[in-house]
């Protein structure tokens, strides 16, 4: 679509962003599950699901590696300092 080779297109891309398509995308989905988790509405699992990402060992270690606490420990830490704002 761009009239590019898709390596030439990643290292375009790498070089004015900073990292690979694939992790922008990782990052992007990360971001939109951290915002997924703050919902208590919803399991652990249901906000991976909303993501299109699978709560499975590789998805739960993927969000580990990139936000460095669990999904269940990240949402616990947020809602637990909301609260804390909140004077509750």
């Amino acid at each position: 679509m761009a009239c590019l080779s898709k390596s030439h297109f990643t290292r375009l891309f790498k070089k004015h962003l900073g990292l690979t398509p694939h992790e922008y995308y990782i990052n992007y989905k990360i971001g939109k599950l951290k915002e997924k988790l703050l919902d208590t509405n919803l399991t652990v699992a249901q906000a991976f699901a909303a993501c299109n990402m699978n709560y499975n060992g590789y998805g739960a270690r993927l969000f580990k590696e990139k936000v460095g606490f669990s999904p269940s420990a990240y949402r616990k830490l947020l809602l637990g300092m909301d609260r804390m704002d909140s004077g509750g």
